[in-house]
Order: C-alpha cells, then sequence, then structure tokens
C-alpha cells in the first residue's frame, strides 16, 4: 500500500526543464535584480555593483554562481519569499567538488578544473583529425570554395 502525493506538477517529462529554466530565470531577472549576458542567455549578472554581487548560469534544471556571501545570503531570502523549491548549496572547496550540468568541478592546488563525465573516450590530438577542402559543384574551373575540418 503506496500513496503518492504529487508536490507541483512539470507537465510531461520534456516539458520540465523548460518549466524550471523559465521559472528560476525570471526570478534572477525579477526577484534579484540580475540582467541577462549579451553574450549567452543561460548567464545572468547583477546590476548593483561589487556587493552584492553575483554571476549565475542555468542549464536546464542545474544552477552554478559565483557570489559574495551577501547575494548569496540574498538569495536565499528570495528563494524563500517565492516559495521556490531548490537543492541546497554546495561550496566549492578542495575537499568539496561540484557536479553541474553532467560534469565535475574540483579545486586542487589553486586551479579549478572542469571535467566532461564521459568525454575522455572522445578525445584526439590535433593529429588525428584531418582537413578536407571541397570544391564547388558544377561550376566552371573548380576552384577550392572552401575548408571544413571533419572527424
Amino acid at each position: 500500500d503506496t500513496i503518492l502525493r504529487i508536490v507541483r506538477p512539470l507537465y510531461g517529462a520534456a516539458e520540465s526543464g523548460l518549466y524550471w529554466f523559465k521559472t528560476y530565470h525570471n526570478h534572477h531577472k525579477e526577484k534579484l535584480k540580475m540582467h541577462v549576458s549579451s553574450y549567452d542567455p543561460c548567464l545572468l549578472i547583477t546590476e548593483e555593483g561589487e556587493n552584492p554581487f553575483g554571476i549565475t548560469s542555468l542549464q536546464t534544471n542545474d544552477t552554478l554562481s559565483v557570489m559574495t556571501p551577501d547575494f548569496s545570503h540574498r538569495e536565499e531570502e528570495e528563494l524563500q519569499r517565492a516559495t521556490l523549491r531548490a537543492k541546497p548549496k554546495t561550496i566549492l572547496s578542495k575537499d568539496q567538488p561540484l557536479e553541474f550540468n553532467g560534469g565535475r568541478i574540483t579545486y586542487r592546488d589553486g586551479v579549478i578544473s572542469l571535467q566532461q563525465k564521459g568525454q575522455a573516450k572522445y578525445q584526439r590530438t590535433a593529429s588525428q583529425f584531418r582537413l578536407v577542402e571541397e570544391e564547388r559543384q558544377g561550376g566552371g574551373d573548380g576552384d577550392v570554395q572552401g575548408k571544413a575540418g571533419r572527424l
């Protein structure tokens, strides 16, 4: 005998990531006064100067932030006020790696590194790639139109 209680519907599995992203993206813009980077719409930056300061990357259903303690405190308060659910924060340290968007972020000897899961088997050296010339189709002299790197 099991009873399941639905806390919050997230529509279908395919839509749940978009729902999460839109909800938290709007929350960061409206409540935390962050603006969207012109470089990447998933990257948000505080508008208020040095303190409190935060940069946040939202990826599907995962968040990575670099922030001052003041901004971190404010973010927690606003999450509670908005009754949004979020996992507890994990702070990167030499003893505590972070998992973000399918990758592992570590801090060792003053260096921060990102290792993507499963990517090591796909690594190749430059000598294992070859450059392929593509010739223009259907035109008189067969000049090279462009070059493209292919694996």
